[in-house]
């Protein structure tokens, strides 16, 4: 089960094992139950992350299975025409797969401080020892893919941007 924020209102709930996307609104203090978690995010390893306009990126692969990138986002309707209340549709889309050959592996990840652009890291691992090591961004306004060569962030896992240091920061796998 992964929590994450969306935005300055918004928390959101989702799981590989249950089909159910929860939405908290801050603003409005209502739980409601979004649409189901896509098939091709069920049963398998994946990564949840905010970036774009208020939308969630959910990266997720299988040992075998094709690499699926899933994005849940929000459109404000206005269905009843005799309501001045507006409403959230929330929907989930697929977008570019990512670029992995079949036994990479994600292993580091951030979001850019612009909102647009997610950096991956891909390691393909046999036992313990590194074998390939590549470094993509996924910008989300035009869902494009942009390799950036041989190398991984230098951190294991999520991490972030501090604007302070003007560097990226996370654990490195030695801790």
């Amino acid at each position: 089960m992964a929590f994450t924020s969306l935005g300055s209102s918004h928390i959101l709930v989702a799981s590989n094992q249950h089909p159910a996307t929860l939405v908290y609104d801050t603003d409005a203090t209502g739980l409601i139950t979004g649409p189901p978690v896509p098939d091709a995010l069920q049963d398998a390893y994946k990564i949840f992350l905010p970036a774009g306009d208020d939308a969630l990126y959910a990266f997720s692969y299988f040992l075998t299975e094709p690499r699926a990138v899933e994005v849940l986002s929000a459109s404000t309707t206005n269905d009843d025409l005799h309501s001045s209340v507006l409403t959230m549709d929330w929907s989930w889309r697929s977008t570019a797969p990512l670029p992995f050959t079949e036994y990479e592996r994600i292993c580091s990840y951030a979001a850019h401080p612009d909102g647009h652009t997610i950096f991956l890291s891909s390691c393909t691992t046999f036992g313990c020892v590194h074998q390939r090591s590549r470094t993509y961004s996924f910008y989300t306004g035009r869902s494009e893919w942009t390799p950036h060569g041989d190398w991984v962030l230098p951190f294991m896992n999520r991490g972030h941007f501090d604007g302070y240091l003007d560097a990226w920061v996370g654990l490195h796998e030695d801790g």
